[in-house]
């Protein structure tokens, strides 16, 4: 075993060793400036939320100040003729969550949720946030998170300490398998918890 290792290390040239990982992380580089600075946000994507998901800690689940707009095709049937192909456009805050940045600093309604209040698979006007802002003529504000202590990153979010809303909604609809219906009962239970005042 030895004698194969010695024999494999004697063949092996060292000296080109730094020239070899010097090409490669130029090339590597090269490629993520590419794609940094020149591609669209969306690219490499097949959906808005995947090109704007954030994935850092730290701040909100999508890339601030964005607006994309794409054909997205949904779950049913992809890569085949009976595809459904839909335009969908994606606007998000200066905090990163998918609402358009009007400077409003109290919303009298926010929604906390999972993807559902993050409308994925809709676009911004067909959101259930938007939706009941257009009915209720009152501002909503879509706080989504895709981590389960998404109430406790609501409590703790400075914006609704200084101005908190006059309701807060919880919406959860538990999905076989997710971590709300582990919580929350069988995933074929779907509701919606109200809550009160702030």
């Amino acid at each position: 075993m030895e004698q194969a290792v010695a024999r494999i290390l004697s063949t092996f040239n060292f000296k080109k060793l730094p020239w070899a990982f010097l090409i490669a992380l130029s090339v590597i580089v090269m490629l993520y400036s590419i794609e940094l600075f020149l591609l669209p946000i969306n690219f490499f994507t097949f959906r808005p939320n995947e090109a704007l998901k954030v994935r850092m800690i730290g701040s909100g689940p999508f890339y601030p100040g964005m607006k994309v707009s794409m054909i997205e095709v949904g779950d049913l049937a992809p890569h085949t003729k009976y595809a459904v192909r839909k335009k969908v456009e994606w606007e998000t805050d200066r905090y990163g969550y998918r609402k358009r940045d009007s400077g409003i600093t109290r919303y009298p309604i926010v929604l906390i949720g999972d993807s559902n209040v993050a409308g994925l698979g809709l676009t911004q006007e067909d959101m259930i946030s938007e939706v009941l802002e257009r009915r209720l003529g009152v501002s909503v504000y879509p706080y989504y998170s895709g981590e389960a202590s998404r109430l406790n990153l609501f409590l703790n979010d400075q914006r609704f300490k200084d101005n908190p809303p006059d309701i807060v909604i919880v919406v959860t609809l538990g999905i076989s398998g997710s971590a709300d219906s582990k919580t929350q009962g069988s995933g074929s239970n779907q509701f919606l918890e109200l809550g009160g005042a702030f």
